[in-house]
This record gives structure tokens, C-alpha cells and sequence, in this order.
């Protein structure tokens, strides 16, 4: 990752050493299929709890009605971003898929922020930048206003 791209990004010109390389980053949470009484302040606790420091935890509805949690965890930006969360509801382990907030440059090959697909290392030569990619531009969110549930 080109570490004067992401020190850019949040306007840093410390040294990498120097640079501390977690951000709070807003995090939006969806389990499809989730029944409604799981949607509770104890289970969007235990969900930032997977994360190693989470600040804030809400509980929302989109425009449509669907409803989420959203979280602003620290995240290390020198690793990839994580697309999914695991969770244990009614001894079933549920799938959780995570959107970012005002996610900066994001490469949806290798899941660093920093570069774009064209620019990836893990990009095979002669490879169409446009196909076969691990993320996509579901795990950006477009802000909005969203209803307190």
C-alpha cells in the first residue's frame, strides 16, 4: 500500500513510525433475514464488540423501512477492510455485511484503501481491471438522513 496516498488522505506528513494507523470509520451492519427482536441495543453491543474499540453504536432505518446497526469502530487502515461479520443468533451463526461511510480511495481487488483496481499489486498482468473483484460498490454507503428506530 503507498503509504503517502493514505498519509494524503488524512492530511498527515508524519513519518510511518510516527503516524498512527487507525481511523474511526463509520460502519453500517445489515443481516438479511434477521427477524426484528434481534435488533436490540445488547446485540449491537456484542456485534461492536468483534471490533477492538468501537466508539459508537445505533440502531437505524434506512428510507425503505430496512433496519441496521451502525458502528464507528477504530480500523487499521494499513489492513484490508473487512466486507463481513459473523454472529451467533438462536445458535445459528448469521452473516452480517458491512458498508463504509465516506470510504476514501478503496482498491475492490485486494480490499486496501489507498490505491484503485489499476494500481493493485495483486492485479495479474494482463488482467481486466473490471472483472473478478472481492468487493464492489455495495461496501460504500451514500450518506443520508436516516431515521432513529
Amino acid at each position: 500500500m503507498d503509504a503517502e496516498i493514505i498519509r494524503n488522505i488524512f492530511k498527515c506528513n508524519l513519518l510511518d513510525e510516527e503516524f498512527d494507523w487507525r481511523r474511526r470509520i463509520w460502519l453500517m451492519v445489515w443481516w438479511h433475514g434477521l427477524k426484528d427482536e434481534f435488533y436490540t441495543k445488547d446485540v449491537a453491543f456484542k456485534l461492536a464488540s468483534s471490533f477492538r474499540e468501537c466508539e459508537v453504536v445505533e440502531m437505524r432505518k434506512d428510507r425503505s423501512g430496512s433496519k441496521f446497526f451502525r458502528i464507528r469502530p477504530w480500523v487499521n487502515v494499513t489492513k484490508p477492510i473487512r466486507r463481513m461479520v459473523k454472529f451467533l443468533v438462536e445458535s445459528s451463526v448469521r452473516a452480517g455485511c458491512l458498508a463504509y461511510e465516506r470510504l476514501p480511495h478503496i482498491c475492490f481487488k485486494c480490499s486496501f484503501l489507498g490505491h484503485f483496481v489499476r494500481q493493485c499489486p495483486d492485479l495479474p498482468e494482463g488482467a481486466d481491471p473490471r472483472r473478478d473483484h472481492t468487493y464492489d460498490l455495495w461496501i460504500r454507503v451514500l450518506v443520508e438522513k436516516f431515521v432513529e428506530n
